[in-house]
C-alpha cells in the first residue's frame, strides 16, 4: 500500500473546481483593476494604453483563476498540479511588475499555519515591494499626499498578492484519523 492510497478520494468535483476558479478570477481581476488605478494615480505622466491595461487585467484575472483553482483543488484533496493552469498569469510580473513577485510567491507564508520563522519570511516578502518603491522614489519630488497614497496602495496590493499566493503554501486535505 502506497502513501497516496491512504489519502481520501478527492471530494471536489468539476463544479467545485470551476467555482473556485471563477472566484479566483474575479478576485484577480479586482486586484488588477486596483493596481491599474493605483499606477494611474501615482504617476506624473498618466499616459496608459488600453492594450497595457487589458493585459494587466487579463494576466491578473488569469493568476487569480489559477490561485482559486489551486485553493479549491487542495481543499478537495486533489493534487497540486492544478497550479500549473495559472502559470501564464505569472507574466503579470514581467518588467516593472517584477518588484511585486516576492509578495505573490512568498507572501502567502504570512497567512500560513507554518512555524513563526516562515510567517516572518512571508511578512518580509509582503514588505519588499513597498520598501523598493520607497527606495526607488527617494530622489523624486513628490508631495506627502502622493507618497502616502503610493505607500498605502503598495501595501494594499502586496497584501492582496500574498492572499492570492497563499494557496501555494497550503497542503492538501488529509484523511482524518
Amino acid at each position: 500500500m502506497t502513501a497516496d492510497s491512504r489519502l481520501p478520494a478527492p471530494t471536489t468535483g468539476v463544479s467545485g473546481l470551476l467555482l473556485g476558479a471563477g472566484r479566483g478570477a474575479v478576485l484577480g481581476l479586482a486586484w488588477g483593476l486596483a493596481a491599474r488605478i493605483w499606477m494611474r494615480a501615482i504617476t506624473d505622466v498618466p499616459e496608459f494604453s488600453w492594450t497595457g491595461t487589458l493585459m494587466i487585467l487579463g494576466f491578473a484575472a488569469w493568476l487569480g483563476l489559477g490561485s482559486g483553482l489551486l485553493a479549491a483543488a487542495r481543499r478537495g484533496g486533489r493534487k497540486p498540479w492544478w497550479a500549473l493552469l495559472g502559470a501564464p498569469g505569472l507574466l503579470l510580473f514581467a518588467s516593472p511588475g517584477m518588484v511585486m513577485l516576492p509578495a505573490f510567491l512568498f507572501g502567502g507564508l504570512a497567512f500560513s499555519t507554518h512555524a513563526r520563522p516562515w510567517r516572518l519570511i512571508g511578512w518580509l516578502a509582503v514588505a519588499t515591494p513597498t520598501t523598493l518603491l520607497v527606495a526607488l522614489s527617494r530622489n523624486e519630488p513628490v508631495t506627502d499626499d502622493v507618497l502616502l497614497f503610493a505607500i498605502g496602495g503598495s501595501v494594499m496590493l502586496s497584501v492582496g498578492l500574498a492572499l492570492l499566493g497563499a494557496p501555494l503554501w497550503t497542503g492538501r486535505r488529509r484523511a482524518e484519523s
